[in-house]
């Protein structure tokens, strides 16, 4: 007579535990003052935005700020930012290179375009930009290029300016009521959809590149500093007292066209946003160093367990590859980047037969059967201190030993690949002090008897028991 079978439920007849401290690093980093020949200014500063324009690149960077100062990396700030320009303008609002790191746009102060060619060996000012000529056209306060010759900026005296030469001729205001107020503008996908934010809740849309703009209905009148689309459809605008707007249809669609998605308790000014490339973790920067971030593409927003060691205002936010390294910038010279962001350590277990094949979950196996467990971390790349994970196995598996535990590179040991995975840790040469079993609990890292476990960065580290199903 066959044994009889018993259902294989990987992730139901037993609970996974895993403690990792919070281990994302906020590092400082600083500007070449000395590099320039200039002094160090008694008050450093405000960095107001920041931009890495190479796609899959995180070590080319661009920021601007106070003074006039446009600053670069090439090294993701590993050394200081080299100063370009300081003192030739007043304030920098804003910073936008279309497709790589050699032509640019800034904006800011006094209705200034500057336009950055040759990698930053050139920059010019657009003078004349204001066509026609009204009567305190002011701060400049973003600009948005969808090639190196088409581009949009909006000003805080309610007006839109239009290129389509890179600025070689005069821009074109599409848009003039100076009782508004704009701060921001986006363009998510393509040169004929884009949307500009500013205060009192104003949020206006173009369909036809920016030859129109129609205002849509925010429901909200806090001014509105940040707008940022992932695509077409869906986007966001945040701003004073903590709030968050989200639209799931372009922000005119059937529905409710904006949802508020602000944060209870949250009340500084939020002042930029910004999404990975194809990430559904995205990040907010406000005042008072705060700094919010959703895992599920913005339908919750929270407080990010791992708040910067400043108090200053953050004003941009760029994760230019994933979600694990990012830059914020903000007041008196504030430049952080932030590595292994999204506290990435997630444990997860997979079932292998003993000759090593890899088992789906819900298969039926003949009661009696011998299966190893493989508990390992997925790992984004930082170092663990102090790893600590358990788990107890449901009456329906016996323990039966052949406990391993060690680790991989990720180079050889990618996330995601947990044949690889069992097969580095099941050649291990045997539990060592940091892993241990008490009847159907099988525990890893400190408390006693166990010691603890640091992994280093690159690293994947994994447990391999054998069980029998009962």
């Amino acid at each position: 007579m066959p044994a009889p079978l018993r259902s294989l439920a990987v992730c139901g007849f037993f609970l996974l535990f895993l403690a990792l401290p919070a281990r994302a690093a906020w590092i400082p980093q600083s500007i070449d003052w000395a590099g320039a020949g200039i002094p160090v200014p008694l008050i450093v500063p405000d960095i107001n935005d920041v931009q890495f324009p190479l796609p899959g690149n995180d070590q080319v960077g661009y920021a601007v700020g106070g003074g006039g100062l446009i600053l670069k990396t090439t090294d993701g700030g590993a050394t200081p930012w080299r100063i370009l320009s300081y003192g030739v303008y007043s304030t920098l609002y804003a910073v936008h290179f279309p497709v790589d790191d050699q032509t640019g746009f800034v904006v800011g102060t006094g209705g200034a375009i500057v336009k950055i060619t040759n990698a930053g060996s050139t920059i010019t000012n657009q003078t004349g930009w204001y066509t026609p000529n009204p009567p305190g056209a002011g701060a400049i306060s973003d600009v948005y290029m969808t090639s190196v010759t088409q581009g949009h900026v909006v000003a805080r005296s309610g007006r839109i300016y239009k290129t389509t030469d890179g600025g070689a001729t005069p821009w074109v205001m599409k848009y003039l009521n100076p009782p508004d107020t704009f701060n921001a503008v986006h363009f998510p996908q393509d040169a004929l959809t884009g949307y500009a934010v500013g205060n009192s809740g104003i949020i206006f849309k173009t369909s036809n590149a920016g030859e129109t703009w129609t205002p849509l209905a925010s429901g909200v009148f806090e001014h509105l500093n940040e707008v940022y689309f992932l695509d077409n459809e869906i986007g966001f605008t945040v701003g004073e007292l903590g709030r968050i707007l989200r639209t799931n249809n372009g922000g005119d669609g059937p529905g409710p066209p904006w949802q508020d998605r602000s944060v209870g308790g949250v009340s500084a000014s939020l002042e930029g946003i910004h999404f990975p490339p194809a990430s559904t973790t995205g990040f907010i920067v406000g005042t008072g160093g705060t700094v919010l971030y959703t895992t599920n593409g913005g339908a919750n927003w929270g407080l990010y367990p791992s708040q910067p060691p400043t108090g200053n205002a953050l004003y941009a936010v760029q994760f230019p590859v994933d979600a694990n390294t990012g830059y914020v910038v903000g007041a008196r010279g504030t430049i952080y980047k932030l590595t292994d962001a999204t506290l990435s350590k997630s444990l997860a277990k997979a079932a292998f037969l003993t000759d090593g094949t890899r088992l789906a979950s819900g298969v039926r196996l003949p009661k009696g059967t011998l299966v190893d467990f493989l508990v390992h971390v997925n790992n984004g790349g930082g170092q663990i201190i102090d790893l600590r994970a358990e788990d107890v196995l449901d009456g329906a598996f016996l323990y039966q030993g052949n406990l391993k535990q060690g680790t991989c590179s990720t180079a050889a040991c990618r996330s995601g690949d947990e044949s690889a995975i069992y097969t580095a840790i099941a050649a291990a040469a045997g539990p060592g002090t940091v892993v241990s079993q008490n009847g159907n609990t099988v525990r890893a890292g400190l408390p006693a008897p166990n010691s603890q476990i640091d992994v280093s960065a690159n690293t994947v580290w994994g447990m391999v028991f054998r069980v029998q199903l009962q």
